[in-house]
């Protein structure tokens, strides 16, 4: 790693918390100088993401999809999971300031294995790079949490620097001790409220995420392409993620090889999940096969952005992927 961590700006309060978001064009550390825009909501306003009916002030309906696993120390991911959107109700509330940046970004999400909300942090707005974050940066956050005290916490952000103005992706980490740490990934935003009923549209954005082989933990980035054909049955017809490129968190090797993510299936409303499937090589091992699901939403006018969450594993568990993604017209 070519440069020292750069953190964001911590909170203030019982909890050491810092923001990592965005990354810089090269090298390991975290950099950028600004705020972080945030086109699909108003200056000085603080509104919460989640399912409706959670009695939240200033809900805006839908969202987040969510994904959570649990990294134990000598053991790999265990528990992983993934909560439905609008069904266990997580919610991410996210204020601006007057300059229409982020203030604050707080997340109550599912706890690994999605058995319900459990993780609530807020984190404070830091600075934002001009690309998005790399699988080495990512890892690096991911060790830094490892060795961190119990309840240390990161926070990735990934929303107009990934090409969004209607919607935000990103991925959470926080220490439980021992090495040992939880970590998750999220989606969220204003939903489409009218869906269009004619034409195709394909989108292209990013995923990020965590991943395991055996007692092995990675980070993963790719390219996400979602193609969309919107006149009834309206359907996904093809969601990829490609161009992987992984890395381990306990050293500077490369990770497993992971082939394209594949999958398609009906949208119902402004919503879609289905299975996914793809390959995973570990190092100086055979290729083995991974299914699992992915939930997604179309956010903005005229559903002008799609963003979700994945997770696929392989048979025994022996390599678990879980994954947020960003994409737009």
């Amino acid at each position: 790693m070519g440069q020292a961590m750069k953190w964001g700006v911590p909170v203030v309060g019982a909890l050491a918390l810092a923001l990592a978001l965005g990354a810089c064009g090269s090298g390991g550390g975290i950099s950028g100088s600004g705020g972080i825009g945030v086109p699909f909501q108003a200056v000085s306003s603080s509104n919460s993401y989640g399912a409706p009916g959670s009695g939240l002030p200033n809900l805006v309906p839908g969202g987040p999809s969510s994904a959570s696993a649990a990294f134990t120390a000598g053991a790999g991911i265990t528990a992983s999971g993934q909560a439905a959107a609008d069904t266990i109700g997580n919610s991410v509330t996210l204020t601006t300031d007057a300059a229409g940046q982020i203030a604050t970004i707080a997340i109550n999400i599912a706890a690994p294995g999605g058995t319900g909300p459990a993780l609530s942090q807020t984190f404070a707005g830091g600075s934002q790079g001009t690309t998005t974050l790399t699988a080495a940066q990512f890892a690096a956050l991911v060790a830094k949490i490892s060795t961190s005290p119990v309840t240390t916490a990161n926070g990735v952000y990934q929303g107009t620097v990934a090409g969004l103005k209607s919607s935000a992706y990103g991925a959470w980490m926080q220490s439980i001790g021992g090495g040992s740490y939880n970590v998750g990934v999220f989606s969220f935003g204003p939903e489409t409220t009218v869906m269009p009923v004619v034409g195709t549209a394909t989108y292209t954005g990013t995923t990020l995420g965590f991943g395991a082989s055996t007692t092995t933990p990675f980070t993963f980035t790719a390219n996400a392409s979602v193609s969309v054909n919107f006149a009834a049955p309206a359907s996904v017809t093809s969601l990829s993620f490609t161009g992987f490129t992984t890395q381990d968190v306990n050293d500077g090797n490369p990770g497993p090889a992971i082939s394209t993510i594949t999958g398609g299936g009906v949208i119902t409303g402004n919503k879609y999940g289905f299975a996914v499937n793809g390959t995973v090589t570990p190092t100086g091992g055979a290729a083995t096969a991974v299914t699992g699901t992915v939930n997604g939403i179309f956010y903005g006018a005229n559903a002008i952005e799609t963003g979700g969450t994945w997770k696929a594993n392989s048979v025994g568990n022996t390599i678990t992927l879980i994954g947020g993604f960003g994409a737009h017209q």
